[in-house]
């Protein structure tokens, strides 16, 4: 990466403004560091240097400038379409938060798997939810100090696959401008939302984003299940990421994918038959993540 092309990206990361812009340009720096080190030293000792004195000028120039020329900033930036494109990144989460996991739950299992869950992974997502049946009467959740949502007509019936699709609508009629990211998970499993956040962070949450364990079905199941060979759904166990982007195109096609459900003991089926032909995403393969990964790998992660 050139040390010129680093000015601009420091510049445009630090103009949202002050100590948030600080904040963010710091973090988007030290994310950044080693990968833009590695590739400068291959070309002259002594650029990395260069290339670190290069961000810490521009976010410099971009914290301390919008305050000097206000809104001329944007207005220039126009004639950049380098300093246009990471401006627009920027902003693009600058007013949400990060990442909300919605955890499947049930009802007797609040105080022992969910009770865990909020105590240990859970505390470091932006916000944590579990849905779950709750019995009339039940203050366990709140003297546990846990987010349960207890959606209209669902209960605790396994597999959850009216749960989860209304869980999703729920996450997106209520937050889908809050957070760039939405995770389901299980009541039994553990994440690194270190990470993950980490990992998530270098991709643009507005784009149709559908990621997890991809699963097929075995070629025996294809017709009991009704998918193609070239249709893989995310397999619900070890938790599903949607991107803002693909909740946003999911949403409008829930209820109507309900109603239309082929097998009803597959929820991540289900739900992946609805992405698929509906939104028209499909879950990630590992070459596609590890393609996104090296792509991710040329921007600095925002």
């Amino acid at each position: 990466m050139k040390m010129a092309s680093l000015i601009p990206y420091g510049f445009a990361v630090g103009t949202p403004g002050l100590v948030e812009s600080l904040l963010v340009g710091i973090r988007t720096g030290m994310s950044s560091i080693d990968e833009m080190t590695v590739i400068v030293r291959t070309k002259a000792r002594g650029v990395p240097r260069l290339a670190i004195t290069a961000i810490a000028c521009g976010f410099l120039l971009g914290f301390y400038l919008p305050d000097l020329v206000g809104v001329t900033v944007q207005i220039k930036l126009q004639a950049f379409p380098v300093l246009t494109y990471f401006y627009s990144l920027a902003n693009e989460t600058k007013d949400r938060e990060f990442l909300y996991v919605g955890v499947v739950a049930a009802e007797h299992l609040l105080p022992t798997r969910a009770h865990a869950v909020h105590s240990t992974w859970g505390a470091h997502a932006s916000k944590l939810s579990f849905f779950s049946k709750l019995t009339p009467g039940n203050d366990y959740p709140q003297q546990a100090g846990l987010d349960v949502i207890a959606l209209p007509g669902v209960d605790d019936t396994y597999p959850p696959q009216k749960k989860v699709f209304m869980m999703l609508k729920y996450m997106h009629d209520n937050f889908i401008d809050d957070y760039d990211w939405f995770m389901r998970a299980d009541d039994d499993v553990y994440l690194r939302v270190d990470k993950l956040m980490k990992f998530l962070s270098r991709f643009n949450a507005s784009e149709g984003l559908y990621i997890g364990q991809p699963g097929m079905g075995k070629k025996e199941d294809l017709a009991r299940i009704k998918l193609n060979e070239d249709e893989h759904y995310c397999m619900g166990g070890p938790g599903i990421i949607y991107s803002r982007g693909a909740l946003q195109r999911l949403a409008p096609h829930i209820e109507d994918c309900m109603k239309n459900v082929v097998v009803s003991y597959n929820e991540d089926v289900e739900v992946g038959r609805c992405m698929i032909r509906r939104a028209k995403i499909q879950c990630t393969w590992s070459f596609e993540v590890s393609l996104l990964v090296m792509i991710s790998y040329l921007l600095p992660a925002h």
